[in-house]
């Protein structure tokens, strides 16, 4: 993975979303892409040639949120969870996506169990696989 990539994708990345865990957020890499780009790039190849990644950016905080309008908070159906994920691994897999030549090449190999990539699978239909 070359830094100029690396530099791209983090000038794309969104303003104002929340981090991970480690308290990393968009805004630390966007106004500091010139010095960790090449940084970033190393460990991004050493990741991709070793097939590892590690379990720290593998952790994730799952929060519940409302579900948008008036709707009652007092109903779990009302609520979707959603994970905050390391900026880390989401800038890692848009190089692997960037650097995919089909991405339904990929969508093709994902297993029926990860509905979070299943067009209208509700969160809580992964349940019951988990449980």
């Amino acid at each position: 993975m070359l830094p100029s990539e690396i530099e791209d994708i983090i000038s794309k990345c969104p303003k104002g979303k929340a981090g991970g865990h480690d308290g990393l957020q968009y805004e630390h890499l966007i106004h500091t892409k010139q010095v960790i780009s090449p940084v970033a790039a190393n460990i991004l190849t050493w990741m991709l040639r070793t097939s590892h990644v590690p379990d720290n950016l593998k952790r994730g905080v799952v929060v519940t949120l409302n579900k948008v309008g008036n709707k009652r908070r007092d109903s779990p159906d009302n609520f979707r969870a959603i994970t905050l994920t390391s900026v880390l691994l989401t800038l890692y897999e848009s190089v692997l996506l960037l650097r995919s030549k089909d991405a339904t090449c990929i969508m093709s190999n994902i297993n029926t169990q990860q509905g979070g990539f299943s067009r209208w699978i509700a969160v809580s239909n992964d349940f019951i696989y988990t449980s």
